[in-house]
């Protein structure tokens, strides 16, 4: 993976969030064989801080999945550190980019506010 404040520089958009919904459910749609109901690879999270790319404290938005071998399930109710694109109207997790749980985002977050 390349360093950091690549990562820092090339993605639009870098929140922490909390999940809100899982949306890979059979009520939305997305339904998968081995649907485990406590995680989910698309959920809409709750912004809880914007560093890059001017999304708002509260606003809910959805994320999409990719499904690449860089895709990961999110917890129900789960925080995390998120490198975004945005795609029509969703967004994506930058591809294997720096985005992870919320709890194991203290050095990282450390770099991003001392970068931007």
């Amino acid at each position: 993976m390349t360093p950091i404040e690549n990562h820092i520089r090339e993605t639009k958009y870098i929140v922490t969030g909390e999940v809100v919904k899982l949306l890979d459910t059979k009520e939305e749609g997305y339904y998968f064989q081995n649907f485990d109901s406590t995680k989910s690879y698309q959920v809409k999270i709750k912004i809880l801080n914007c560093y890059k790319g001017g999304l708002e404290e509260g606003q809910i938005i959805e994320l999409g999945s990719d499904f690449t071998n860089c895709s990961f399930y999110f917890d129900n109710n789960g925080r995390y550190l998120l490198f975004l694109d945005k795609k029509k109207n969703k967004y994506f997790q930058k591809h294997c980019s720096y985005s992870g749980k919320l709890e194991n985002a203290a050095d990282n977050i450390r770099v991003i506010e001392e970068k931007h």
